[in-house]
């Protein structure tokens, strides 16, 4: 596992005093998503039903507040997840409570194709590799769907009701994670007549996140039992984490970013299942993070309608040379 940044440096975290986000949204963020290519393009989606695009990097490295360059009413009900294709930041996705996926082209910000569920979507995913051109979409239906981004139809059908969350494994590319209602995690293999690989009961309520590990070998499940879980995908032993009603993102590290519902976003150990730090400054309870991979910065959004902008302390931050230079010195360890 590789850590993103040493404990010491993230225990300093604070709000940015040279970096901050206009504010866009008139309503809670429900999700942000950041480009795995260049780490410079940050989507916003949210209660509002809109979707707003901004570059982290328009006014350079000096004081400046971010405003949103591209915007698109793109939902008639909030936005529940927004996501970048892996490979190519021309196209991103979108999902709502209105029962659709929308798959858009970034350049015109206009829909390219559309996924019609007929029930309330919770999250959707697409592949972290670009392996494939499947995106999988949680719903409250009797199945977990998989729709074809090269054809704008759907693919396969998943027999399973009720689920609330999905995610792609990096390793397996056609491995699937699906959440449910009843506190259970499932694994498929889309590519298996019996798709369904295995089950395990995860959480006493309802699993509301999941998120594989860089290596593709952890998988960590967030639940309404207010509680974080580490799993071995392939013997799912167990760690347990006490933790706040939750949903989450990070850059697959070992270190991860848990926003909670007193307002304070946690930094959490996964290898030692202990908090390392605290993050105060939602005026409202938090709702999603997004860490900026080679620029230790942390971004999250909340039901007050902000998005924050969260770096190390002076002292600590490093040079871009130094940077590299602790990025080439990294070492994975199972």
């Amino acid at each position: 596992m590789r850590h993103i940044a040493s404990t010491h440096i993230l225990k300093t975290l604070a709000l940015s005093e040279t970096r901050g986000i206009a504010r866009t949204h008139t309503a809670p963020i429900h999700w942000l998503s950041l480009d795995s290519i260049d780490s410079r393009y940050l989507l916003s989606g949210g209660a509002d039903r809109s979707v707003h695009l901004l570059d982290l990097d328009a006014n350079g490295d000096t004081k400046h507040m971010i405003k949103s360059m591209a915007q698109a009413a793109c939902h008639d009900s909030a936005v529940s997840c927004v996501s970048w294709y892996a490979v190519d930041t021309g196209m991103f996705a979108t999902s709502s409570y209105d029962g659709t996926v929308k798959v858009w082209d970034t350049n015109a910000m206009a829909v390219a194709a559309s996924f019609d569920l007929n029930a309330r979507v919770e999250m959707h995913a697409m592949s972290p590799t670009g392996a494939h051109a499947l995106i999988a979409a949680a719903t409250q239906a009797k199945s977990l769907r998989l729709g074809d981004l090269r054809t704008g139809a759907f693919a396969q059908e998943l027999d399973i009701p009720m689920q609330m969350c999905v995610a792609w494994s990096p390793r397996d590319p056609f491995v699937l994670a699906s959440g449910g209602q009843d506190g259970r995690v499932h694994l498929w293999d889309v590519r298996r007549a019996d798709t369904h690989v295995s089950d395990f009961a995860a959480h006493t309520k309802c699993v509301n996140s999941l998120l594989f590990a860089e290596h593709g070998a952890q998988i960590a499940s967030f639940g309404l039992d207010d509680k974080v879980s580490v799993w071995n995908v392939q013997d799912t032993a167990q760690q347990a984490v006490q933790m706040c009603r939750t949903s989450s993102q990070t850059d697959g590290s070992d270190l991860l970013f848990v926003p909670c519902e007193d307002r304070v976003v946690r930094v959490v150990d996964l290898a030692e299942g202990r908090i390392v730090a605290e993050l105060h400054g939602h005026f409202d309870h938090p709702t999603c993070t997004a860490w900026r991979t080679g620029r230790m910065e942390l971004y999250s959004g909340g039901s007050d309608s902000s998005v924050l902008v969260w770096t190390p302390a002076a002292s600590q931050r490093l040079s871009a040379a130094q940077q590299a230079k602790r990025q080439d010195t990294w070492s994975d360890s199972d």
